[in-house]
This record gives C-alpha cells, sequence and structure tokens, in this order.
C-alpha cells in the first residue's frame, strides 16, 4: 500500500504533516535549511530517525527539554518519566517547536516556525510543495 504524506495548515497558526518517519525528516530539513539559528542542530539531533523507536524519543525529548547542571538531571528524570510516557513528543526552542505523535507506521508532527520574517513564507512552500525531495 503507498502512503501519502499529508501537508496542511494547523488549526493555531502551525504545520501538520503526516506520514511516515522520512515524511517528517524531510520536510522537517528542509524548514530548518530555511531558517538562521544556532537551535536548528538541537532540533536535527532531536527529529527521529530509522533506528528509533518511541523509547529513544523519549529520551531524546527528555534530553532537549532539560538544562545543564543539576536542574537541569531533574528536569530531564521528570520528562523521561513523567511527562514524555502520558504526552506527545515534543522539542521547543527560540527559533522553531515542534510536536510528534507517532504510531507503528504513522507519524503526525505540528511545526511552528518562530522566525517572524520567514514563517508565512516557509508554511505557504510548505502546503504547496507536498512532496519534497
Amino acid at each position: 500500500m503507498i502512503r501519502r504524506m499529508k501537508v496542511r495548515e494547523d488549526d493555531i497558526g502551525g504545520i501538520k504533516v503526516e506520514g511516515d518517519e522520512d515524511d517528517v525528516s524531510n520536510v522537517c530539513y528542509s524548514v530548518v535549511e530555511k531558517i538562521d539559528s544556532d537551535d536548528t542542530e538541537s532540533f536535527e539531533d532531536w527529529l527521529p530517525s530509522e533506528e528509533d523507536d518511541r523509547r529513544d524519543m523519549e529520551e531524546k525529548t527528555a534530553y532537549h527539554a532539560s538544562a545543564s547542571g543539576l536542574i537541569g538531571r531533574v528536569e530531564e528524570f521528570i520528562y523521561k518519566y513523567i511527562v514524555t510516557p502520558v504526552n506527545h513528543l515534543h522539542f521547543y526552542s527560540d527559533a522553531l517547536s515542534a510536536r510528534l505523535k507517532t504510531s507503528k507506521e504513522k507519524y503526525e508532527l505540528k511545526l511552528y516556525v518562530h522566525d517572524e520574517d520567514n514563517d508565512e513564507e516557509i508554511k505557504e512552500e510548505l502546503l504547496q510543495n507536498e512532496s519534497l525531495d
């Protein structure tokens, strides 16, 4: 069965992408190329890879949600064992934020670009070009 990626505008102004891991990654990498920020490197680290399962993504979410130092370790513990098992996986930075839901072969990503200079342009491009290579 051939699945088709869906890209549409989210209710609160972001982009919603539905598809497999490759679809989600391709959209994210195309957005990262358009954003001029140091935050994009940590976002790329957070993105799911073929080898990642739900537990791997929970660990990545906990790691990226926590700060450095002792308080960061407490935050990481809270995210890893309390927040991520019952909530969506998420990433937040000054440049962009994302929320990811996963099931066996389906990924649903909500992506919000915080770059006011480029957010509308990026959104329009994604909505027009559902199949990104």
